[in-house]
């Protein structure tokens, strides 16, 4: 069943318990368009949060395998995400070069093994979805190389999950609230790496 078809289900059972002043029946409709909309995001949100392992594009460059940290918030679709990559240790990653896209592309760093990756996304109504990912490996193909990484910690508005022992998991913070702000901010068009 299309959403549509919800929609127009939703709007019958409405208007057979109550009657519907005109111009009503239109305020309705659209309202429960842009709910339908808006549960569509998170659940695709939480979906992509909750798989085993998550796949971020990387490039094979001669020194190895460089990720893009980039992000930001789209006042015109009123929703943001970043991603943002550190090292085990939470230490900046050599960075090899830089870009000014706006809510894209900011700075390139080289990534290994054991990297951290953290992921933010947030979608019209203010909601967000928080997580961290370990590399544990590089996937090669024809379309491109990726990095294979496995979710550490997942924060939704409702719940958070962590693979990290509770005080072990504080330092992660830093690095997620790097990528929520990244995320949230409008027309982003650049990235202090490193400041976390």
């Amino acid at each position: 069943m299309t959403q549509k078809e919800k929609i127009q289900i939703l709007l019958m059972a409405i208007e057979s318990n109550m009657e519907l002043a005109e111009g009503q029946r239109d305020i309705i409709q659209k309202s429960l368009t842009e709910g339908q909309m808006k549960i569509a995001q998170a659940e695709e949100a939480y979906e992509k949060a909750v798989k085993p392992y998550h796949y971020f594009p990387v490039e094979l460059v001669k020194e190895g395998f460089a990720f893009w940290n980039r992000g930001g918030f789209s006042e015109k679709e009123m929703k943001g995400e970043a991603a943002v990559a550190a090292g085990w240790d939470l230490r900046p990653l050599k960075v090899i070069r830089t870009m000014k896209e706006r809510n894209g592309r900011h700075t390139q760093c080289l990534v290994y093994q054991g990297c951290l990756l953290a992921g933010a996304e947030i979608l019209p109504g203010g909601n967000e979805f928080l997580s961290l990912y370990q590399i544990v490996g590089f996937v090669c193909r024809e379309s491109g190389c990726e990095a294979k990484c496995q979710r550490l910690i997942m924060s939704t508005p409702k719940t958070t999950e962590s693979k990290i022992a509770v005080p072990d998991s504080r330092p992660y913070g830093k690095l997620l609230e790097v990528a929520a702000r990244m995320a949230g901010t409008s027309d982003n068009v650049s990235l202090e790496y490193g400041v976390w």
